[in-house]
């Protein structure tokens, strides 16, 4: 008896828990429209590809083949002629114009974190004149030649854009006799 009682009160403290068997529902999956008709699907690919290739050749430009009895272009290049054809574009560009000698530009943007030389200071070739700081890194200005400094046109902290002025050097006269030795030289040497 006491078994009984307590299979009772055990039956009485867990609720009914009904099971209830769900039905599979099929559904057929439709297959899609490209997949019914596949001649469909071949000729929209066809189309397309029609289409690719007639923008292709919309956008292309034609390329003249110059013939061989058109005038030819003289292209000096490090002391050496060559006759070619030039195309517009290189008709076109802004021309190289070397900055007068004695003149530091800055080559990136950044900021001037030192200025490391003063005005009237004399300088020799490959001296620090100030360090650019540019990217996370510190980047040394150095002097293209011997002179004395002339100009300063930056201050520290300066936030400079790329072909801005920096220094004026007054170049220093042994450096002319030195440029110009070196051209006599070089004559000799061919």
């Amino acid at each position: 008896m006491a078994k009984k009682k307590t299979e009772e009160a055990k039956a009485e403290a867990m609720p009914e828990v009904k099971v209830e068997a769900k039905a599979k529902v099929e559904t057929k999956t439709r297959k899609p429209i490209w997949r019914r008709n596949k001649s469909a699907k071949k000729d929209n690919v066809i189309e397309k590809n029609k289409e690719k290739e007639n923008k292709k050749t919309k956008n292309d430009k034609k390329v003249e083949i110059p013939e061989a009895n058109q005038h030819l272009d003289n292209l000096p290049l490090e002391g050496l002629t060559y006759k070619t054809h030039l195309t517009e574009k290189y008709l076109q560009r802004t021309k190289y114009n070397p900055h007068e000698p004695g003149t530091v530009y800055s080559k990136i943007p950044g900021t001037i974190k030192s200025i490391a030389v003063k005005v009237d200071q004399e300088v020799v070739e490959d001296e620090i004149l100030c360090i650019l700081d540019a990217m996370k890194m510190n980047n040394e200005i150095l002097a293209p030649c011997a002179g004395t400094i002339t100009e300063i046109n930056v201050k520290p902290g300066q936030i400079i854009a790329k072909d801005v002025l920096l220094f004026k050097i007054l170049v220093a006269e042994s450096q002319h006799e030195i440029d110009e030795s070196d051209d006599y030289l070089e004559d000799e040497m061919m």
